[in-house]
């Protein structure tokens, strides 16, 4: 596990690596449009809070 910051709002939040098997955002549904609007603010990892908005 490696303690993350948001790419979005700053919050710490803890990621399971690049191993989307393991890590709790694999199982968020998230639509392509969504996904956009995220990379186009950010590269990195969001929170679960960003990702759910």
């Amino acid at each position: 596990m490696v303690a993350m910051k948001c790419g979005m709002c700053g919050a710490q939040f803890d990621c399971m690596g690049r191993d989307l098997k393991l890590c709790w955002c694999a199982k968020v549904d998230t639509s392509r449009e969504k996904l956009a609007k995220i990379r186009k603010r950010t590269r990195d990892c969001v929170c679960k809070e960003c990702l759910m908005k």
